[in-house]
Order: structure tokens, then C-alpha cells, then sequence
């Protein structure tokens, strides 16, 4: 590992007039800012060991990682850059001062480091790579649950991941990336930060959302890697980009629906490889439907066994305080089947079964038989405790134009009395974080209000 630290540290400084970024920032710029931002928080911060990094400007985030992986301070990166989320961030680690690439709402207390790579001048730089198991970011999540997580990463977990990731897919120098994806969160920091310091590959700075957007960002790009998530793939089912240079698209996030993916791989000849894993895992597995791949595959050099059928996880990419077995695995919230070579299916998470009435039901299935009901775009099916003991009741969020009473009968017809959700709420769009997985703070709040809108 230190030897190919070495290798792809010293080939940075070999591409200093290199683009970095699709709209012209060089690695040269990255490692002279690495480099500025290291000697400023030496000088305005001596001693600090964490500061906070709000940024999602690619050349700053980059730089920001140069410098922590280099000997500065470990970076806390919010799951969002809200000022209440950034707040949230200051009260779970204590930290005086925030990278930031614009002006930001920062906490009373924290005081805010302006960083662009424009302003640096000519790449001087000596940076040399601490060691690989020092601490290099705090990830503060929202968690799988809906309530806030902090999880913290070694430069091992990060650039380890990123280098596995170049190698599995031959990601080089030829390659440009977009990303749908913030990189304040481990997919899209992995994926269009990292990845492309350890490859030599170039970003694109910008953010597309909209189908559109991104078909648009594809082609002016030459984009040769898209990045993206489930519910940026549905959106682009009706209206898919075909981009003569595209040669990958990657998934995560959740599940990718099966046409959605097809739709996807019949207008521009690429499948989508989805990846399976978490901020606290690191990546674990991939597939690809259109390939034929029902089962997931474990990435080289982590390890899976299935421990009454959840599935748990020996890997280089875990984060340091997850707790481990005698044997080095960690059981993770998720159900799963194996299957034959060293293959396993997932089979949803093991808090999405729950008891109700004394019987066993299953979140999934739920969810997946509202989404049969044509009237139906989307759905999201949780659990609430009753004040009844321990005792649970099934509520839901769909997405629909159709009325509760239009609905009812034929959700009663389908399920059984116990998986019935007793409260349902009607809304025209799930609400999403910003990787477009399910809000849960959002939904639970929903359902307690007395009178919702």
C-alpha cells in the first residue's frame, strides 16, 4: 500500500498541467492549494486535530484531503451543508474552524477558511502521505435509521477503496467523470474526488440533476463515467442520455429498478453497475442486472459470510470503531442468501422486519406490492412504535394522484390484516435527501403531525 501511495502521490505532481476538472482546474492547482490549506491551518490552528470541510467545489474537497491525508488535521464532512446541519456537525466534534469554498452560515464559534484554487500560485508543494491508518475524515450521516451518525475513515478505508476501484474498472487518465452526486457523502467523494486523484482521470465540477442537465454535462464533457443514484436513473428512464463516449455508469444508494436500468443500457449501450455497500462499510459488492447479474460479487480482498441470513463483512474499508468478531467480521443491518461462488443475495435490512400482532411482516414486501398498484409512483413503508408495549404499526407514504379512498380497498385486498398500513399519507413526491435516498427524519415527521398538509 505505502508503495502505491507513493506511486499515484508522485504522479499527481507529473500531471500539475493536467485538467482536473472538466472546466480547467489542474492537479497542479490541487496540490498547491493541498499544500496552502496544510500551511494555513498550521499557522491559524496549531494543534488542531479536526476542522470542518464545507465545501463541494472538487478542487477545494480535493485539496482538503491532500492536506489531511499529508499531515493536517482530520476533516468533518456533513451530510449536508445547511447551516443546521453544519451546527449538527460542530455539536457531535469539536471544531474551531471550516474549509469553505463560498460564504457559508457557519456556527458562532467556528470560524471560516476561504479556499479556491484560483488563488494559489505556482505548484511548490512537499507533501508527503502520513500513515495509512491514520484518521483522515469524519463522515457525519444520516444514517440507514434516519438518525444522525458520525463514522470516521483511515487514509486506508478512502484511498485504498479508490485504488481498488481504479484497478476493477480500468479507470485511467482517459476518463472523465460526472457525477449526479454531492461530494459530501462517501459515493460522490469516493467517485469523482478520490477516485480521480488516484487515477489521473478528470471530474466535472458542476452537479447536473435534472435528465436533461446531465444528458447536456455528458456530451459537452465528453463524459466517459457517469456517477449517479437509483432515483436519478428512474428520472432519466423516460428521456436517457446516449453519449458516444460513455463507457460506465455506476449506482448507489439503493436498489436500481430493473427497467429503469434496461431503459437506461437501451439508449447508450452501457449497463449500470450498481454498488452495494455503506459510509461505515466502505464499498462490499457490485452487479449488473443487464448482465445477468442477480447475485452481488464481493470486491477483491473483502470477505462475506451469512450468520442467520444477515450478512456480515471482513474488509479493509471498514471504518476503525465498528465493532468486529473474534474472526474480523462485522454484522451489518442487512438480510441476505448465499449463493454459489461466493455470491449472495440481499434480501433487505433486518430492521425492515418487524412484529405486528405477534406476526412477522416484512417491510419490502410491503412496499413492493404497494408499487405493483398502477395509480402508485413510489412508496416508502416504515414502522412506528404504538403505546401499546412493544407492539408495532405499519404506516406509508405514496406517491400518487389518486385518493386514499380510491386506494384503500385495493390495498386491503392484497394484504394480510397485519402488513395493512394503518396510516397512509398521499404526497406527490418522496421526499429525498440530497443522494436521493428516502428522507426518514422527513416521512417519521410527517406522521406526526396532528393535521399534516
Amino acid at each position: 500500500m505505502n508503495e502505491q501511495r507513493k506511486d499515484w502521490l508522485a504522479e499527481m505532481g507529473r500531471l500539475a498541467n493536467t485538467a482536473f476538472t472538466g472546466e480547467g482546474k489542474t492537479f497542479g492547482q490541487v496540490l498547491a492549494l493541498a499544500q496552502q490549506l496544510k500551511d494555513d491551518l498550521s499557522r491559524l490552528a496549531p494543534g488542531a486535530d479536526v476542522v470542518c470541510l464545507a465545501a463541494e467545489d472538487k478542487t477545494v474537497v480535493a485539496a482538503a484531503l491532500l492536506a489531511a491525508a499529508c499531515g493536517g488535521p482530520a476533516l468533518v464532512v456533513p451530510h449536508d451543508l445547511s447551516p443546521s446541519v453544519i451546527a449538527e456537525a460542530r455539536a457531535a466534534v469539536a471544531f474551531s474552524w471550516a474549509i469553505v469554498d463560498s460564504e457559508r452560515t457557519l456556527p458562532a464559534s467556528v470560524r471560516a477558511l476561504p479556499a479556491a484554487a484560483d488563488s494559489v500560485g505556482p505548484a511548490n508543494f512537499s507533501l508527503r502521505l502520513s500513515n495509512a491508518d491514520r484518521r483522515l475524515l469524519y463522515l457525519f450521516t444520516g444514517g440507514s435509521t434516519g438518525q444522525p451518525k458520525l463514522w470516521s475513515k483511515s487514509i486506508q478505508n478512502i484511498f485504498g477503496e479508490a485504488d481498488h476501484l481504479c484497478r476493477k474498472f480500468q479507470i485511467g487518465r482517459q476518463d472523465r467523470i460526472l457525477a449526479t452526486v454531492p461530494p459530501f457523502h462517501v459515493y460522490g467523494l469516493l467517485f469523482s474526488v478520490v477516485l480521480p486523484l488516484v487515477a489521473g482521470a478528470a471530474t466535472v465540477n458542476a452537479i447536473p440533476y435534472f435528465p436533461a442537465e446531465i444528458a447536456r454535462s455528458l456530451r459537452e464533457h465528453d463524459g466517459s463515467i457517469l456517477v449517479s443514484s437509483p432515483v436519478h436513473y428512474q428520472a432519466m428512464a423516460a428521456s436517457p442520455p446516449a453519449s458516444p463516449s460513455l463507457r460506465l455508469a455506476f449506482s448507489s444508494g439503493g436498489f436500481l429498478a430493473e427497467a429503469a436500468g434496461k431503459s437506461f443500457h437501451q439508449h447508450s449501450q452501457v449497463g449500470v453497475t450498481e454498488v452495494y455497500g455503506s459510509t461505515e462499510t466502505g464499498g462490499i459488492a457490485t452487479r449488473c442486472l443487464v448482465s445477468g447479474e442477480s447475485r452481488w460479487q464481493s470486491f477483491v480482498g473483502v470477505k462475506t459470510r451469512i450468520d442467520d441470513e444477515r450478512l456480515c463483512v471482513s474488509s479493509p474499508f471498514l471504518s476503525p470503531e465498528l465493532p468486529l468478531d473474534k474472526d474480523g467480521y462485522f454484522r451489518t443491518g442487512d438480510r441476505a442468501r448465499a449463493a454459489e461462488d461466493d455470491k449472495f443475495h440481499l434480501l433487505g435490512r433486518a430492521d425492515g422486519v418487524v412484529k405486528v400482532g405477534g406476526q412477522r411482516v416484512v417491510l419490502d414486501e410491503i412496499r413492493t406490492k404497494l408499487m405493483g398498484l398502477s395509480a402508485v409512483s413510489d412508496a416508502l413503508v416504515f414502522a412506528l412504535p404504538t403505546d401499546r408495549g412493544r407492539e408495532n404499526e405499519i404506516v406509508a407514504l405514496l406517491a400518487t394522484d389518486e385518493s386514499e379512498a380510491v386506494l384503500r380497498p385495493f390495498i386491503d385486498q392484497m394484504l394480510t390484516a397485519p402488513a395493512r398500513p394503518r396510516r397512509i399519507r398521499l404526497l406527490e413526491r418522496i421526499p429525498l435527501s440530497p443522494l436521493g435516498k428516502p428522507d426518514l427524519l422527513a416521512a417519521r415527521a410527517l406522521f406526526s403531525e396532528t393535521d399534516p398538509a
